[in-house]
This record gives structure tokens, C-alpha cells and sequence, in this order.
């Protein structure tokens, strides 16, 4: 089977599998053409390792094919939603949206997907290798460092191992570069060609350490994802593969994530007892994308748009609220906070997809050129990729970070995931070179 086959393959899979998750056939008319727009995407790709405009289409058909398959419903005697589509939110509560609210929301998120489609590259674009050596006593010395940077940022050693719901106050600034650069150096370390006991070590330190900052119990599990993914794939390269891969991401998305959240937010007793009352329908309840872009909907009629507001809070991600006090909140608080309000929710922490924001500020003309602008934007960086010994780690990061950057908000999580590539590329700069390899 051609790589481009398996693709398709996979984004049949996932229809097949949404289509047996619906109640009827009414939302086939709305996920079917992105669905085929993922297909086609798939079928031009050459090669048989996974790449990071693969996890892009593999999260599309789980966020916007799969899920709301799954999780939209519609009146008795209603067909293809002309009566409205229901979402029932966590304690009960049945919300009715209008039917031109589904066919808009479907009708942005092909236009979004069919600009990803014309611009990104087919290929895994990596046509450089960049040969990088550290000394094993400076990589020991520098991985310590970074790691006692973090547990000091963080308030001390047991508030950086305490669950989410038990640490006090909030991470600063200084606290998301520490663990960023920690994050970066040790995929540098772990995609070093060592070998012998120093090179061992070396590697063996930078799991231990990584193992202590981000593990089930003390980060969240998109932090989880990010640290540990692009590991996974620098050590397994069977991992590499894509169908491999589609299987292990698949299962990790709709099993392994709800899970790590409630270990991650309570911690291991805590966690135990959540479990047992976590029932199977209630695993694809984060894949709440396609909910909140709804929602979203009501909140515009309702409050008009916000010209530049939403974006506003992804560009200045950085400036704290304690400097800027009127500060946008992000796309998903905005339509959590309502929803909360009306006891629909028990958080406010939901999804916030970056083509809300886009609506949000300026409509299906902020869509339009703003896909076409996300999508120029992502292909460059794609095209400026490179191996490092050998290793696609740049890749890796990008993969791993997908899936938070893909669901949002954007302007809340932004920071790990910039910070995180940003460091890799200082450490990159000022650590020997040997040569680059190839166009």
C-alpha cells in the first residue's frame, strides 16, 4: 500500500467510524466534503513517516468529522438538522441551535481546510541535516540547570509536584521559558548520536528529569503530550510509521487524554475514584470544538463582533493581565464563561479553535483571509524544517504540539509551544555545528 493510500485509508476509517457514532445520516452533507478535502490531502502525500500536516488532517477529521458525528443529535422528525442541532452539555442541559448556525459553521471550516489544502506542502519538507555535538559534561551541567530553574520558578519542589488543582497560584512568565528551554534542550540531548556510557547517561538524565516535571499527575496532559510525543518518536522509530502512528494517536486522543486529565487535575487517589465514575460517552467530551464554534454563533447575534479583540488576546499572549487589566479574554473563556453562567458547564475551560477567533472578530471575511494567512504562515515554517543528527525533531515538536494549538484557546497555550521551538533554535545556534547536509 502507497503512503498516500494508507491516508486515505485512515480518513475513511474515521468517517466509517463517525458515521456507525451517528444517530442518523443528517450530518453526512455537513462532514463529508471535509472529509474528501482530507482525503485528497492525504492521497498526494510520499512519504510513509508521519509528518506534521498529517497530525493537521488527523485532528480535522477527529474535531470536526468524528465528534460531532458523534455528539450532535437533532428533534424527533427532523431531518439533516432543518429543525436545529441538539448538544447536550455535561449535567443534562439540551441546547438547540439553528440549523444556519451548523451550515455556517460547516461551510468556515471547509473554506479554512480548503486554504490548508492549496497551500501546504505534500512532503515531509526536511531536505537539511544539521549535525549538532555536545559535550556530555555540558549537556549534564545544562539539563540540571534548567531543571532546578523550573522547580525554583514554580515555588519549590512541592508545588511544581503537586497536582493541578493543588498548586498555588499561577506559573510566571520566567516559569514557561524555564520549562520551555528544558523541554528543547532534552530533545537535543535524547537526538544526539552517543553512544558509550557518557552518551548514555546523558540520555538517561534527560528522561529521569523530564520524567519529574511532566508526569500524569502534576502537568496538564497537552504538556504531557509535548514533552513526552516527540520523545516517543526520536526513540521508536517503528512509531514513525504513519499508520502506526494514526492508531497510537487515535487511541491517545479519544482514551489516554480524558484519562490524563483527571489524574493530572486531582492526582492519583483523587484520580482513582473520578475513574469510576467516568462513563464511555464521556470521552470525546473535550473534542468540544465544534460545540463552542456554536455556541460562538449565539454570542455574536447576541454581543455583535469584536474587531480584532479575540486575535488580540493570541498576538499579546505574553502581556500578563496584572499590566493589562482589560485584556481580551481567549475564545474559549469567552464562550465558557457563558455557557458556565448558565450552569450548561462546569468549567469555562473549553475549546477555543483559532477559525472562532476569526469569526469572531470579522466574520466569514476574518475566515477567509485569515485561513489563507494561517495556512501561508504555517507553510513557512514547514519549509524552514530540518533534521538534526539525522533526527526530525523540529517535526516531532510540531507534531506534538498540534493537537492543544489545534483545539485552543490559542492565546492561552500559545506560550509553551512558541517559547519551546524558540529555545530549540537558540540552543541550535550556539551549540558546535559540524556541517549541513543536503539542499
Amino acid at each position: 500500500m502507497s503512503p498516500g493510500q494508507a491516508r486515505v485509508l485512515v480518513q475513511i476509517a474515521v468517517l466509517a467510524v463517525a458515521m456507525l457514532a451517528a444517530p442518523g445520516l443528517s450530518i453526512l452533507p455537513y462532514v463529508l466534503p471535509l472529509s474528501l478535502l482530507a482525503c485528497a490531502a492525504g492521497a498526494r502525500a510520499p512519504d510513509p513517516e508521519v509528518s506534521p500536516v498529517d497530525m493537521f488532517w488527523l485532528l480535522m477529521a477527529i474535531f470536526f468529522v468524528l465528534a460531532p458525528a458523534a455528539t450532535l443529535t437533532e428533534p424527533e422528525g427532523s431531518l439533516f438538522f432543518a429543525r436545529g442541532a441538539i448538544v447536550e452539555y455535561p449535567f443534562g442541559a439540551r441546547v438547540i441551535y439553528p440549523q444556519h448556525h451548523l451550515i455556517l459553521l460547516f461551510t468556515a471550516l471547509f473554506i479554512a481546510h480548503l486554504a490548508a489544502f492549496a497551500l501546504l506542502p505534500a512532503g515531509r519538507p526536511e531536505r537539511r541535516d544539521l549535525r549538532v555535538l555536545i559535550p556530555a559534561p555540558v549537556a549534564v551541567a545544562i539539563l540540571i540547570a534548567l531543571f532546578l530553574a523550573d522547580i525554583s520558578l514554580r515555588g519549590g519542589w512541592a508545588n511544581a509536584a503537586a497536582p493541578r488543582l493543588g498548586k498555588s497560584g499561577e506559573a510566571s512568565l520566567f516559569a514557561v521559558f524555564s520549562r520551555a528551554a528544558f523541554m528543547a534542550f532534552a530533545l537535543v540531548c535524547l537526538a544526539a548520536p552517543r553512544s558509550g556510557v557518557a552518551g548514555l547517561a546523558v540520555k538517561a538524565l534527560a528522561l529521569v528529569l523530564t520524567a519529574i516535571l511532566f508526569n500524569p499527575f502534576n502537568v496538564a496532559r497537552f504538556m504531557l503530550l509535548q514533552a513526552w510525543l516527540p520523545i516517543l518518536l526520536i526513540l521508536l522509530p517503528g512509531l514513525r510509521g504513519y499508520g502506526r502512528f494514526c492508531l497510537a494517536a487515535l487511541a491517545g486522543l479519544v482514551v489516554v487524554l480524558p484519562v490524563l486529565s483527571l489524574t493530572s487535575r486531582f492526582g492519583v487517589e483523587m484520580a482513582a475514584l473520578a475513574l469510576q465514575r467516568l462513563s464511555p460517552d464521556r470521552f470525546l467530551a473535550y473534542l468540544d470544538a465544534s460545540h463552542v464554534l456554536l455556541h460562538l454563533q449565539t454570542l455574536i447575534e447576541r454581543d455583535g463582533h469584536s474587531f480584532g479583540a479575540s486575535l488580540g488576546a493570541i498576538l499579546f499572549f505574553f502581556v500578563p493581565r496584572t499590566l493589562w487589566p482589560g485584556k481580551p479574554e481567549v475564545l474559549g473563556a469567552y464562550v465558557g464563561d457563558d455557557l458556565l453562567s448558565g450552569a450548561l458547564v462546569g468549567t469555562a475551560n473549553l475549546s477555543g479553535p483559532v477559525l472562532g477567533d476569526l469569526m469572531r472578530d470579522f466574520g466569514m471575511i476574518g475566515v477567509v483571509v485569515g485561513s489563507v494567512l494561517l495556512a501561508l504562515g504555517f507553510r513557512m515554517v514547514l519549509l524552514r524544517l530540518h533534521r538534526l543528527n539525522g533526527v526530525p525533531v523540529l517535526s516531532f515538536m510540531l507534531i506534538a504540539q498540534l493537537p492543544i494549538l489545534y483545539r485552543g484557546s490559542v492565546g492561552a497555550v500559545l506560550g509553551p509551544a512558541l517559547f519551546s521551538l524558540m529555545f530549540y533554535w537558540l540552543f541550535v545556534a550556539i551549540l558546535p555545528r559540524v556541517t549541513f547536509r543536503g539542499g
